[in-house]
C-alpha cells in the first residue's frame, strides 16, 4: 500500500492536547499555543485540552502521563532549544517508545529556508508515547505554523493510523 492509500486509510479527526512549556509566560500570554488551536481546530482536530507549565522534566512527564487517553495527540511548544532550561527534547527521549527522527529532520530543513543556519538549533521532535502520537515544536509563532501547515496538519491521521496498528501485519 502505497502512501497516498494510507493517507486514505488514516485516523481522522485527531484529538489534540497542546501543552506550552515556559518559565516565563502565561496562558494569556501563549501566542503560539493560540496560533496552534486555531490551525488544529480549523483542520478539523478538537484541542480537548490546554495547559502551561513551567518546563519541568517531572511536570512535562506528569502532564503527558494525565492527557495520555483523553487525546490521541499531544502538541508540545516550547523549550526545544539549547539553553540550560531547554529540558523538552531531553524529558521526552526518555519517555518516548519510538521516536520518529524524520519529522525533527524535515521541521530543520523547512526551517532552515525560512530562518539560514539557525535552524540547528531547534531539537523540535515527534514520537510515541503510551499510544499517543508526540510532536514537539519551538516556541515561535512561525514554528507552529510551518510544523502544523508543512508537516503535521497534511500528515496526521497516517501518523496516528500508524501507531495503533496491531500484530506483526498492521
Amino acid at each position: 500500500m502505497g502512501a497516498e492509500a494510507h493517507r486514505k486509510a488514516s485516523t481522522k479527526p485527531v484529538r489534540f492536547g497542546i501543552i506550552s512549556l515556559s518559565d516565563s509566560r502565561t496562558i494569556q500570554e501563549d501566542f503560539s499555543g493560540d496560533k496552534a488551536q486555531k490551525m488544529l481546530t480549523e483542520g478539523g482536530h478538537p484541542v480537548v485540552s490546554r495547559t502551561l507549565i513551567p518546563d519541568d522534566p517531572s511536570q512535562l512527564a506528569w502532564a503527558l502521563r494525565a492527557l495520555a487517553g483523553h487525546a490521541d495527540a499531544a502538541l508540545l511548544i516550547g523549550g526545544t532549544g539549547i539553553s540550560p532550561r531547554d529540558n523538552t527534547y531531553d524529558t521526552l527521549r526518555g519517555l518516548y517508545a519510538k521516536e520518529l527522527f524524520g519529522f525533527g529532520e524535515l521541521f530543520r530543513q523547512l526551517s532552515f529556508n525560512q530562518i539560514g543556519q539557525a535552524a540547528i538549533l531547534s531539537r523540535a521532535s515527534a514520537g510515541v508515547f503510551m499510544g499517543m502520537l508526540v510532536v514537539s515544536l519551538p516556541g515561535s509563532i512561525k514554528a507552529i505554523e510551518l510544523a502544523l501547515a508543512d508537516i503535521l496538519l497534511p500528515e496526521v491521521g497516517h501518523m496516528l493510523h500508524e501507531t495503533r496498528k496491531v500484530g506483526p501485519l498492521g
